[in-house]
């Protein structure tokens, strides 16, 4: 699954915490989150969807983000484990989530992962639902936006726009290009003038 697929199943789920009372959280650090396990691309000799897409990484992730936040770590976890339970693991590629125990392959072989045209369309529906809840609560409006906020925007930023431009790790199909500028110009959104993004008052 491509940066499109991941953020926007991350945002729906966590979204969906929101609106049953979970605590506030960040929108950009929860995109963030999302894209942790891909760190394996920027380690040299670490396999992709090896140690980083395992069960102990995850552990180890929850265990340094409840140690931080408490109760509010849930958010951030949820979005980052949604990165290989619901997306790689259902790839035909899948992941090493049993690792160092053992190099095993691990997938869930349902009929769509061998189709790259039915994965593209599924990625394409799941953006469209992320740009439809996003306009609808008004997401775009958060605010405002700290430097670290800023800064976490940039592993986003990057996993949507080396595939634009280098195809690696992999090529991005046809129909997929316009949500990945899409989204690159939303999770840029930090840095745009807070005036930009604030939601008109009505006068009586």
């Amino acid at each position: 699954m491509l940066a499109v697929g991941h953020i926007s199943v991350a945002y729906l789920l966590t979204r969906g915490l929101k609106r049953v009372g979970w605590p506030s959280m960040s929108i950009p650090l929860v995109w963030a989150f999302s894209l942790l396990p891909d760190l394996d691309l920027l380690i040299p000799g670490v396999k992709h969807m090896g140690p980083t897409h395992s069960l102990l990484f995850a552990i180890a992730v929850l265990t340094l983000l409840t140690l931080y936040k408490g109760r509010e770590a849930m958010p951030y976890f949820l979005a980052f484990a949604s990165h290989t339970i619901l997306g790689d693991l259902i790839t035909n590629h899948g992941v090493q989530f049993l690792w160092p125990l053992t190099q095993r392959i691990y997938q869930i072989p349902l009929p769509f992962s061998r189709n790259p045209t039915f994965s593209a369309n599924l990625e394409l529906t799941l953006f469209g639902l992320f740009t439809l809840v996003y306009i609808i609560t008004k997401d775009y409006a958060s605010g405002p936006h700290t430097n670290t906020t800023k800064l976490v925007t940039l592993i986003p930023l990057t996993a949507l726009l080396v595939p634009l431009v280098f195809s690696f790790p992999v090529h991005v199909p046809l129909r997929l290009i316009p949500p990945h500028l899409i989204l690159m110009a939303v999770v840029l959104q930090p840095f745009y003038p807070t005036s930009w993004m604030r939601t008109p008052s009505r006068s009586n």
